[in-house]
C-alpha cells in the first residue's frame, strides 16, 4: 500500500514514512535552514529546500551548494531540483543524494520567466515526452525517491495533467504533488481541487494537493473533499509556522484549536531571525527577514504601521526593541481586534 489515509498520519513515500501528511513546499527565497526548522517544529513532516539549479550544481555553484545546508533537526529532507536536461538533472539528483536528501523533487510548474525560458519548470508541461526522459533518468540515478511539483497546464486552453500522468504513471515515481492553477496564472485563480481528485485515481503513488491553502480549514476541506494523500504548505505557512501544527488538528476533527497568541508570535519571529544570523550575518540576514517579517504580521492591529518600521530594522536589537515596544503599546490600549490567522 503507497499511502495511508491522512486521518491516521502517517504518510509513505517510497521507502520514506512521514508522521504526518503535511510538508513544507520550496519557495524561493523563504525556504531556508530557519524557515525549515520554524516549519518542523509545529509539525512539518517533510521540508523543501528552495528549488536548485541542476546546472548550477553541475557548475559548482558557491550559492547553489550553499541552498543545500541542512543539520539533523531538519531531516526528513527534501530537495527540488529544476532544468531540462535528462542527463544534467540525473548528475544533479545524484550530487542532491550524496548531500543528504532524502527525497528528490522535480520541477514541472515554476511559472517564472528565467525558469521558463530555460524549457525547465513549467515549461516541460509543453513537452511530455522530455519530462518522460527526464523522470526515467534520475529514477535510475538515485535510490532516494523521486518525485514531482506539477501545475494543471500551462494556461486554460492546455490543461492536460490528467493526459501527462497517463504518460509517468509506471516511471517509478513515489509521489505526486499537483497545484491545481495554470501557469499562467499561478496564483490569483481558484485552485482546481477535482482535478486532484481526478489525478488521484489515475497514478499508483501519493497525491498532494497544493494552492490556496491559507488556513487549517481549507486544509481540511481540500484534504477531505478530494480524498487526497496529503496537502503542501507553502505562503500559508509563511509567517505562520503553527499552520501545520493547527491543521493537523483540523484533521482529526479538534473544534478549539488554539494558535499563538500575538506576544508569542512576536518571540517566534525572534527566533527566526536569530537562526538566520549565524547563517548570513546580522546585516544580510536582516535584509533578507524583512520578507518574513511581512507574512508574520499579516492581520495585526495596526500593521501597516509595523510593516513601515520593520522594512527600516538592520540589527537583532532593533527587531527586538520594536517589537518589545509595539507589545508594550498593545497591553495598554483599548484594542479588541481579533488576529485573522
Amino acid at each position: 500500500m503507497d499511502s495511508i489515509s491522512p486521518k491516521n498520519n502517517p504518510l509513505r513515500i517510497g521507502t520514506l514514512v512521514l508522521k504526518n501528511p503535511l510538508v513544507l513546499a520550496p519557495m524561493a527565497g523563504f525556504t531556508d535552514l530557519p524557515c525549515r526548522i520554524m516549519s518542523r517544529r509545529f509539525g512539518a513532516s517533510l521540508a523543501f529546500t528552495e528549488m536548485i539549479s541542476a546546472p548550477g550544481l553541475l557548475y559548482n555553484s558557491k550559492r547553489t551548494f550553499e541552498m543545500l545546508q541542512s543539520t539533523e533537526e531538519d531531516r526528513p529532507l527534501g530537495i527540488q531540483l529544476f532544468g531540462s536536461e535528462p542527463k544534467s538533472l540525473a548528475t544533479a539528483a545524484k550530487i542532491c543524494e550524496e548531500h543528504g536528501a532524502d527525497l528528490i523533487d522535480l520541477n514541472c510548474g515554476c511559472p517564472v520567466r528565467k525558469v521558463v525560458k530555460q524549457y525547465a519548470g513549467s515549461a516541460l508541461m509543453g513537452d511530455p515526452n522530455r519530462m518522460v526522459e527526464i523522470i526515467h533518468s534520475m529514477v535510475e540515478a538515485v535510490k532516494v525517491p523521486v518525485t514531482i511539483k506539477i501545475r494543471s497546464g500551462r494556461d486554460e486552453d492546455s490543461i492536460n495533467i490528467l493526459e501527462i500522468a497517463e504518460k509517468i504513471k509506471h516511471l517509478g515515481l513515489s509521489a505526486i504533488t499537483l497545484h491545481p492553477r495554470t501557469a499562467a496564472i499561478p496564483y490569483s485563480s481558484k485552485p482546481r481541487w477535482d482535478l486532484i481528485k481526478e489525478l488521484k485515481a489515475i497514478v499508483p503513488f501519493p497525491v498532494l494537493g497544493s494552492g490556496g491553502l491559507i488556513t487549517d480549514q481549507d486544509v481540511a476541506n481540500m484534504i477531505n473533499n478530494t480524498g487526497v494523500d496529503g496537502a503542501m504548505l507553502a505562503r500559508g505557512a509563511l509567517g505562520h509556522p503553527w499552520l501545520f501544527d493547527t491543521s493537523m488538528r483540523r484533521l482529526r476533527g479538534e473544534t478549539s484549536i488554539i494558535k499563538p497568541s500575538l506576544p508569542q508570535r512576536v518571540e517566534l519571529m525572534k527566533e527566526h531571525l536569530s537562526m538566520m544570523i549565524p547563517l548570513y550575518g546580522e546585516e544580510i540576514a536582516n535584509r533578507l527577514f524583512r520578507a518574513h517579517s511581512l507574512y508574520y504580521v499579516s492581520g495585526w492591529p495596526q500593521a501597516t504601521w509595523l510593516r513601515g518600521n520593520l522594512n527600516q530594522v538592520s540589527h537583532y536589537s532593533q527587531l527586538c526593541s520594536l517589537l518589545d515596544q509595539y507589545i508594550k503599546e498593545y497591553n495598554n490600549s483599548d484594542n479588541t481586534e481579533a488576529l485573522d490567522s
